[in-house]
């Protein structure tokens, strides 16, 4: 909570420790982004669900939709990026809204990455290599 106080001062600003959010982006690359970048940073970081993603301003959040964010980061620290990523969650009381706080614990297994970006890498680095290949017969 310490890095939401800090974060929500006189001049409200995201750190590089916390992101804010309003809701779950439906967007699961940019969620896996979001995680692999917390994984892959000393410390881990925080996504706090029930925040004004434009103004800082805690909106809340209710328990229903809490335990369904849960469920789908859960899902996508297991699925969505390589290797597993570990969270932890907490809803706490902050200035009499209900906030979601997702810790995304650092990973002792770097980096973290989306397996289909690998996967793209590989595909175009075999691809070059095999017109290479054409071109020297």
């Amino acid at each position: 909570m310490e890095y939401l106080e800090h974060s929500l001062g006189k001049i409200p600003q995201e750190l590089n420790e916390l992101d804010w959010k309003e809701a779950l982006s439906p967007n699961k690359e940019k969620l896996c982004k979001h995680l692999s970048a917390f994984a892959n940073m000393q410390g881990g970081g925080f996504l706090a669900f029930g925040i004004n993603d434009t103004t800082g301003q805690p909106v809340g959040i209710e328990r229903i939709l809490a335990q369904e964010i849960i469920t789908k980061l859960g899902n996508l620290c297991r699925n969505g990026v390589n290797p597993v990523v570990i969270i932890d969650h907490s809803i706490e009381n902050f200035r009499g809204f209900h906030v979601l706080m997702i810790y995304i614990k650092e990973s002792a297994v770097k980096p973290v990455h989306m397996p289909e970006r690998q996967l793209k890498i590989v595909i175009s680095e075999a691809e070059t290599l095999q017109g290479r290949h054409q071109d020297k017969k």
